[in-house]
């Protein structure tokens, strides 16, 4: 009977710290933090895994960081856009899917631009 207690508790950690790890970030938890929550959560101080990054912990970072330097100039934070990060990240695969990588004035020499900058 002890050894089945046993290896149900290790069952119910391994069960626990696989669900923890595997935890990814997803846009309901916006609402749920600030920069000083984010920075103690732990998925924020996993290695990034190349093969597995989770794009959208990711872009949280990004966020947190930008609007914590935006307060330590005392300019007003923004608020998350989902649309807004969906069209930035499709933006960046078009960018290595066709491999460019040019600065504004040179889209503006080729007109990509238009008139409009």
């Amino acid at each position: 009977m002890k050894a089945i207690q046993q290896s149900l508790l290790f069952a119910a950690v391994i069960l626990v710290c696989t669900t923890t790890y595997a935890q990814k970030w997803t846009p309901e938890m916006y609402q749920k933090h600030t920069y000083s929550t984010f920075i103690k959560l732990e998925m924020v101080h996993r290695p990034i895994d190349p093969k597995n990054v989770d794009y959208g912990l990711l872009n949280a970072a990004i966020f947190y960081i930008t609007n914590h330097q935006r307060e330590m100039h005392q300019l007003p934070t923004l608020e998350h856009s989902p649309g807004l990060e969906k069209a930035a990240f499709e933006h960046s695969k078009d960018m290595i899917e066709h491999n460019f990588f040019l600065t504004k004035a040179r889209y503006l020499a080729k007109g990509i631009f238009g008139s409009a900058c």
